[in-house]
């Protein structure tokens, strides 16, 4: 009976010591490849995002991720487009092109593309189809007559609505055209002084091929903020802001009554754009003017997305678009707001509360400020192109940053998304 007992004892320990041993094999393969994983997430061009919610860890392939059943309509101003460096081949132009296609746009509106060289964008246009020709991209530009008579030609600028014509189809207004401008009306401002847009905005009506839903997407550039010296311009009841560019953001409101009345079509409205409005006024566009005519401003309420623990100048990092000076981001100036009627346009909360873990991790934005940095653009083209510039001569000392902003833009790129 002993002999029995410790034979069992013996194969229990047997057992027992086995079984440790495959455990500890196992925790080591385990903590093996925790770290071999750990490395390869911080080697995929990661930034560290401190927002309202947790410390995010962001990879490209996340922070432009797209659901399938989504379009992704985007605003960009383009910097002073179709100047020297608006060359076909040129970084601008490859940069701007390669941005649109890798963000997983449908259709973007481009912004500030000079007097009468709207043209300019077919270098895009081309570009876009080099790299992307199932796409098969195509461009409405505002006809040069559109522009308000009473602005100088320094002044006077055009915009261009670049789309994926495999998916969407432009359809002409009640008046039978295709785009339509607004702004050149005159108005009271808040001092009750008549203005009108300095750039009108301009916009054109879409049919989804897919689903026959309609959506009207349009685009612009307000006027540059702060009062203007030798004008008729004063301080607005907005801190910082003249009264010209907030009459002309105030203004979108009617605007919208404006597109709506082109068609008979419920259509859906999409505006993005510059507005020089200041990142602490961003309630302009949460007055009832807005609100009761069902408009919405794709990010009212910021402190979503909120830095933890930052100075008052950079907690609402995430939301700027337009680069600072000398680095960083500067001011949200670039706003999408919509009516969403017969779309189910993605709003900020809706898509921090997608079921989908890795949109609602997506940004709005593109990174451009560290584009060469975390990979998005290949830093060795860029500035092999770079080189090539005619502005290189001069600048040859110009850091990434100021490459980014003098050669791409100073404005970044921004988008929202509706259910196809």
């Amino acid at each position: 009976m002993f002999k029995l007992i410790k034979r069992v004892l013996l194969s229990f320990g047997s057992l027992t010591l086995v079984g440790l041993g495959i455990g500890a094999y196992y925790i080591y393969k385990w903590t093996q490849n925790s770290n071999k994983n750990k490395k390869s997430e911080n080697s995929n061009n990661s930034t560290i995002i401190d927002n309202s919610n947790s410390q995010l860890e962001i990879s490209n392939d996340i922070r432009y991720y797209k659901p399938k059943n989504v379009t992704r309509v985007g605003h960009w101003n383009i910097l002073n487009f179709g100047g020297t460096t608006s060359n076909k081949g040129g970084l601008k132009v490859t940069a701007i092109a390669q941005a649109i296609i890798k963000t997983k746009l449908d259709l973007v509106g481009l912004t500030e593309i000079n007097y009468k060289n709207g043209d300019k964008v077919g270098r895009i246009v081309k570009t876009m189809n080099e790299l992307d020709p199932n796409s098969k991209w195509e461009s409405i530009i505002q006809p040069i007559e559109d522009s308000n008579p009473s602005s100088n030609n320094a002044t006077k600028e055009q915009i261009a609505i670049i789309y994926k014509s495999i998916n969407l189809m432009p359809e002409a207004f009640n008046n039978n055209k295709i785009g339509a401008s607004f702004g050149t009306q005159h108005a009271n401002d808040e001092n009750n002084v008549q203005r009108s847009f300095k750039r009108p905005i301009f916009g054109a009506l879409f049919k989804e091929k897919e689903s026959d839903k309609r959506v009207i997407t349009v685009f612009g550039h307000l006027d540059s903020p702060d009062v203007k010296k030798d004008t008729d311009e004063n301080d607005s009841k907005y801190s910082g802001q003249g009264t010209q560019e907030v009459f002309e953001a105030e203004r979108l409101a009617n605007a919208f009554d404006y597109y709506s009345s082109l068609t008979t079509q419920n259509a859906s409205i999409i505006f993005g754009g510059d507005t020089n409005i200041k990142t602490p006024n961003n309630d302009l566009f949460l007055t009832p003017e807005f609100k009761n005519r069902k408009i919405v401003n794709y990010y009212g309420d910021m402190s979503l997305n909120q830095a933890k623990n930052a100075s008052t100048s950079s907690k609402y990092e995430y939301y700027e678009t337009s680069l600072g000076s000398k680095s960083g981001y500067a001011n949200a100036y670039d706003k999408i707001l919509f009516k969403e009627n017969d779309l189910n346009i993605i709003t900020e909360v809706e898509k921090l509360n997608d079921q989908d873990i890795k949109y609602r991790k997506s940004w709005f934005k593109l990174d451009l400020v560290n584009s060469f940095k975390d990979g998005f653009f290949d830093k060795n083209e860029m500035i092999k192109l770079w080189k090539q510039s005619p502005s290189y001569k001069t600048h040859t000392d110009y850091n990434d940053f100021q490459i980014i902003r003098s050669q791409i833009s100073d404005h970044t790129l921004v988008w929202v998304d509706y259910v196809k």
